[in-house]
């Protein structure tokens, strides 16, 4: 029971969040958000991690935004080493946290102490010695490569470049070998036949210390560096998906009108029939390729074999892809923009000789020698940072992360904390643009982010720290009232908040939340069927029927096509404008404009900024990236 001076506060304090509530839900637009179905009901604890975000959720906005075509110099610096070009900063200002990289199709470490990284882009092969965060580039430039792939033949850690295009679009092979970790190439020369067959000859390796070049109708082989052996014969008129499965080498053959399978176990010199025995598969309707693990052959059924064999076909057992292996397969069937920049799911020998397989944005280690079963859990589950599609383990201890969508992050920890050593956003992506409710500030230095989980920023964007938590990736708009307590709409519908700054969440309720906005601690909120209010931040909530009207509501991004602004007072507009960004302040019948940043790559686009006083001293921009006036400079 409340007493009689309780009650009255009661009273008077609900009636001061009906007033805000009115006026905060009068003024604000609606925010339009696009509800997926992948969110996570249960709540659940993380652990934090360094590294800024990359990218926000999609967010509905007006005018056509992802159908406009990257910039020139974003176009240009995907096939490269060297990252997008600085923005001009104004006088006033300084750029934090904006660390910008090439767009990696692959990376490995290599060297006896795994303290060099090496990767690939789609032109060029690059060398790091600073784990990524500079690269330089080591082949392309002047000849571009074409789709190159990167390996180590682990015998003796000598590094393999061959760019021969893609499946679609082979060309010419070209091979380039490094033993002393990719601090010096050397072409490799193939076989004059080989070189006479163009873009129908391809090369391939065992991954242990044999390379090989195959044409239409012959297969050379080369051991540990040495010549190229005498051409063996492949099976039928003409052979494709000749590969190396440890010591044995299979090949689809054309026999008249059909195709059928053939396995070799001396290097080609003869061959025979691969029975697929009991998977009773034919030719045709089968996949059957390389395990590259322990010289192990899978087949089955597209998109993802079904059965393994670690004798030639002689015994079978289960796969090891788990069901969202399976559905990652099917969904880059179904869609050709995802098999573009993600991983199929792929088993294949780590660095250290264990298993590893790797799906989009994930990556297992399950127990090698222990007995499997489809139903059991991996050993081990990585998830990626950010938005990053790809993921690798160097070594024991380290993991990198990569992709178009985020550039490159590197753990010490087996994907416990990231770090992110440089960003790259993809433009051209639908989620690439976060819209409102995605980035704010608590106070001058404290910052959150979405960015596939929620990050923080205690330092003005030096440094970001991820709460990697499951709830978080399925985070799509929100905001913080301060840097424990927030309110958040998850790609599910349902409406969550948090009082210890994203580790643990609990319900609201569920929706189509169209409005959300806040006042200091008080958070407010309207579905098609009810409106509520919250004057703890998200701890507690009541039910509210009538809005009287009359305060003001925290400033808030308004998204219009590639028009993003902030107002911040009454006179005081923050705009950002394709590249640029600029402070609009009007005084009597006229406006004062005061640049802050041109040139900005077009997925760093503004989430919002701080004041403090009438100054406006922050700007936080997607990719982690954060604009400081200095404070010697500030004007009033």
């Amino acid at each position: 029971m409340f007493t009689n001076g309780r009650a009255n506060e009661a009273v008077q304090e609900t009636v001061t969040a009906l007033v805000v509530l009115t006026a905060m839900l009068g003024a604000c637009e609606p925010t339009g958000v696009d509800v997926g179905a992948d969110g996570r009901a249960e709540a659940s604890t993380a652990a934090t991690a360094d590294g800024p975000p990359v990218q926000g959720p999609t967010l509905r906005r007006t005018g056509d935004v992802s159908a406009r075509a990257p910039e020139p110099t974003e176009m240009a610096s995907e096939g490269h080493c060297a990252g997008a070009p600085t923005p001009t900063v104004a006088p006033r200002w300084n750029l934090v946290g904006y660390h910008p990289g090439p767009v990696l199709e692959d990376v490995l470490a290599a060297g006896a102490r795994r303290d060099t990284l090496v990767a690939i882009t789609r032109r060029e092969l690059c060398v790091s010695d600073d784990e990524g965060a500079t690269w330089r580039t080591e082949i392309g430039g002047d000849r571009p490569l074409d789709e190159p792939t990167l390996a180590e033949l682990i015998a003796d850690q000598t590094l393999v470049l061959v760019a021969q295009g893609s499946a679609v679009r082979p060309s010419a092979p070209r091979v380039y070998v490094s033993r002393d970790a990719g601090a010096h190439w050397a072409e490799r020369a193939l076989p004059p036949a080989a070189v006479l067959a163009g873009a129908s000859a391809r090369v391939f390796h065992d991954r242990v210390r044999r390379l090989f070049v195959a044409t239409p109708t012959q297969v050379w082989t080369a051991a540990d560096g040495g010549e190229w052996e005498s051409p063996h014969a492949l099976p039928g008129r003409t052979a494709r998906e000749v590969d190396a499965c440890g010591d044995t080498l299979i090949a689809r053959a054309e026999m008249e009108r059909d195709s059928f399978y053939f396995r070799s176990e001396d290097r080609g010199a003869s061959w025979r029939p691969f029975r697929l025995g009991a998977l009773g598969l034919e030719a045709e309707g089968a996949v059957v390729r390389c395990v590259r693990w322990r010289g192990g052959i899978e087949a089955g059924r597209a998109p993802v074999p079904g059965w393994w064999s670690f004798d030639q076909g002689r015994t079978w057992q289960p796969s090891r892809y788990d069901i969202t292996a399976m559905r990652d397969a099917r969904s880059r069937v179904e869609d050709p923009g995802i098999a573009a920049v993600t991983d199929a799911p792929r088993c294949m020998t780590a660095p250290t000789g264990e298993l590893a397989c790797v799906s989009p944005r994930r990556l297992l280690l399950p127990a090698a020698d222990g007995p499997w079963q489809r139903e059991h859990a991996p050993e081990r589950e990585i998830h990626a940072p950010a938005l990053c599609d790809r993921l690798r383990r160097v070594d024991d201890r380290r993991m990198v992360a990569f992709g178009p969508a985020c550039g490159l992050y590197v753990s010490h920890d087996l994907g416990g904390v990231w770090r992110a050593m440089s960003t790259h956003l993809d433009a051209s992506r639908p989620d690439a643009l976060p819209g409102r409710g995605t980035g704010g500030f608590v106070d001058r230095d404290t910052a959150w982010r979405l960015d596939g989980g929620l990050w923080w920023t205690h330092d003005g964007g030096a440094h970001w720290r991820l709460v990697a938590s499951q709830r978080g990736r399925g985070l799509l708009w929100g905001a913080f009232v301060d840097s424990e307590r927030g309110v958040f709409v998850q790609r599910d519908g349902w409406v969550v908040a948090t009082d210890d700054g994203g580790v643990r969440w609990h319900l609201v309720l569920r929706g189509d939340v169209s409005r959300l906005v806040t006042a200091g601690r008080t958070v407010m909120l309207t579905t098609s069927d009810r409106a509520m209010l919250s004057l703890d931040g998200g701890a507690s909530w009541r039910r509210v029927v009538t809005l009287p009207s009359g305060r003001e509501f925290d400033p808030a991004l308004v998204v219009d096509g590639e028009r993003r602004h902030v107002d911040l007072a009454a006179r005081l507009r923050l705009v950002q404008q394709r590249d640029a960004i600029e402070l609009v302040r009007r005084e009597g019948g006229g406006a004062e404009h005061e640049s802050v940043v041109r040139g900005l790559p077009r997925a760093w686009v503004m989430l919002g900024a701080h004041t403090t006083g009438t100054v406006v001293d922050r700007v936080l921009l997607a990719g982690g990236a954060v604009l400081h006036r200095r404070a010697d400079l500030a004007v009033r």
